[in-house]
């Protein structure tokens, strides 16, 4: 099963057990915080919010591969697609693609292009979920 998290493309209002395992964290660490909170590194969450900006406006857009970081610092890529469940409710799938450093390189958009040689911490200082 799809990790899940519920949102009004703004604030995280709930998420399923599935991503409370893949974040490592508890839904008090998820609730209230802010959708692109798990996105790793300030660009990466300026591109989430932006895909939730057009998600409000145009609708759905096909799925997208994103980094992510968990609370314990290492990160992971999923797959996401987000659908609108309700009025200004919105569930944002996300399917665990890989590790973030496992040698192997995702051809994601603003990513460096050189291959992933395993560094797990944001060189802006972020800080995941």
């Amino acid at each position: 099963m799809d990790a899940i998290i519920t949102h009004d493309t703004f604030t995280i209002l709930d998420a399923n057990q599935e991503t409370l395992e893949l974040f490592g964290c508890d839904l008090d660490d998820l609730v209230d915080k802010d959708v692109a909170a798990g996105a790793y590194g300030e660009d990466w969450k300026w591109m989430f919010r932006l895909r939730m900006k057009a998600i409000r406006e145009c609708g759905e857009l096909p799925a997208r591969t994103f980094p992510f970081m968990r609370l314990n610092g290492s990160a992971f890529y999923a797959t996401v697609k987000t659908v609108k469940v309700g009025a200004n409710v919105y569930e944002t799938h996300l399917t665990y693609v890989r590790e973030y450093g496992d040698g192997l390189h995702l051809d994601l958009p603003g990513a460096d292009a050189r291959t992933d040689h395993g560094d797990h911490h944001d060189p802006d200082g972020a800080q995941g979920l």
